[in-house]
């Protein structure tokens, strides 16, 4: 077989060269749930590559659990007072068994502003694990499948900070 075309010239790669506009692959991304309905399996969809593990309880399980080994966990609560506060001892108990969450995300709960309990407590947190807040997105009560179609700018700057932020300087799994 020739290994020239029909024109007489040479194929064309079907690949591309790696050069300078080629954007490094992301690791992949564990995502829990510090609770039920935190919004974990929609930020694990946005952060893509990651896995949704949904909420754990059992730290040493996941400690021990090797396929986690290099990969950043990211927790994820609802922006509401109980949610961050759970989303603290959630931490502490992450901590405890020697996992150090890359960072955490907080889901707003509304369009409101955030409370202040939220805050404050954010602020205590964030002294152990980076904070990452992502807005509330009103379209998405009223359709069935909110990650089908436009993410709203809003949402998609905060997610590639957040991104970016996991891939320099998140803490992976021991």
């Amino acid at each position: 077989m020739s290994v020239l075309t029909r024109t007489g010239r040479a194929p064309r790669p079907r690949h591309r060269r790696a050069g300078a506009d080629v954007v490094p692959v992301q690791p992949l991304v564990v995502v829990a749930g510090c609770h039920g309905g935190a919004g974990a399996t929609t930020v694990a969809a946005l952060l893509q590559p990651a896995i949704d593990i949904g909420v754990v309880t059992d730290w040493p399980r996941y400690a021990a659990n090797r396929g986690f080994a290099g990969r950043p966990l990211v927790l994820v609560a609802r922006g509401t007072v109980q949610a961050v506060a759970v989303a603290g001892r959630v931490t502490a108990a992450a901590r405890t068994a020697h996992v150090h969450p890359a960072g955490l995300v907080v889901v707003a709960d509304g369009p409101l502003p955030e409370p202040r309990g939220v805050t404050q407590r954010l602020r205590l947190l964030a002294a152990h694990t980076p904070v990452h807040r992502l807005p509330y997105v009103t379209r998405w009560r009223y359709v069935a499948d909110p990650l089908r179609g436009e993410v709203p700018t809003p949402l998609a700057a905060a997610v590639t900070v957040t991104r970016s932020a996991l891939s320099t300087e998140g803490d992976t799994h021991p």
